[in-house]
């Protein structure tokens, strides 16, 4: 699908997993490369099903070819998993936060470039801004850990990667604020057995597209993982009447406006 010819080019490849490419530069998102079911089922989840739950669209050597930065909201298993960090070089440029560096060089990535809360990075005129992000309600919070979202900046040209978080008066300001023209959102709602869910809803996608009814939304996070009890289908259903909101398929090729 095609919204404008920018040179701004997303393509979205499986659950948190993507690439944009901006100013002759390519960002890695948070890489789950694993086959389907070679991974065990989140804990504490309902049913027992092996993750990834759907195929790769594209093999992962291809998607690794050519990456220039990776970016990581966070180092849950399915945002960066044990294929991932066996394939990728170790002297790729991550940029993260400061709390992940620390596991990163333990396994041997040698190139690590922390961004702290609400501070911004350039690289080639691209502008990258860290804000935290609230992956969980309750004791969820604390167990689930720091969480980033990004702000990706280019010539004036946002685009808002909202990582796994939960849709806080935080999130929704930063949002208003920076008034983004892409918001790339994962959703799922993805639960345990207790308490409630530690991703958006897409109910809570429909609240920020009242908001931001100029931004493009697209939504992620669908159909991968055990744990995500919203599937692409029934959210799609959800969305008929919001002309902002889309959600990609697996592999599809989107030109940013």
């Amino acid at each position: 699908m095609t919204f404008s010819q920018t040179g701004i080019k997303f393509i979205h490849i499986r659950h948190a997993t993507s690439t944009i490419e901006i100013n002759n530069r390519k960002f890695l998102i948070d890489p789950m490369l694993s086959e389907k079911e070679s991974l065990p089922p989140v804990i504490l989840t309902v049913n027992k099903l092996k993750n990834p739950r759907t195929d790769l669209p594209i093999c992962s050597e291809s998607i690794v070819k050519n990456i220039d930065y990776l970016l990581l909201t966070h180092l849950h298993f399915d945002h960066f998993d044990k294929k991932a960090i066996e394939i990728l070089s170790k002297k790729i440029p991550i940029l993260c936060s400061k709390n992940d560096c620390k596991r990163l060089n333990s396994l041997g990535f040698s190139s690590t470039y922390p961004i702290d809360n609400e501070n911004e990075i350039e690289i080639d005129g691209i502008k990258i801004t860290r804000y935290p992000a609230v992956h969980g309600k309750g004791l969820l919070k604390y167990l689930m850990g720091k969480g980033s979202s990004y702000l990706i900046d280019y010539k004036g040209f946002k685009i808002y990667l909202t990582g796994d978080c939960l849709l806080t008066d935080s999130l929704k300001n930063n949002l208003i604020r920076t008034v983004p023209d892409i918001v790339i959102a994962n959703a799922g709602a993805a639960k345990f057995k207790f308490g409630k869910p530690i991703t958006m809803s897409i109910t809570d996608i429909q609240d920020i597209s009242k908001s931001l009814t100029k931004s493009k939304i697209f939504v992620c996070h669908l159909d991968a993982l055990n744990h995500c009890s919203e599937t692409r289908n029934y959210c799609k259903k959800q969305i008929l009447d919001y002309s902002n909101i889309y959600i990609p398929n697996d592999g599809e090729e989107i030109e940013l406006e």
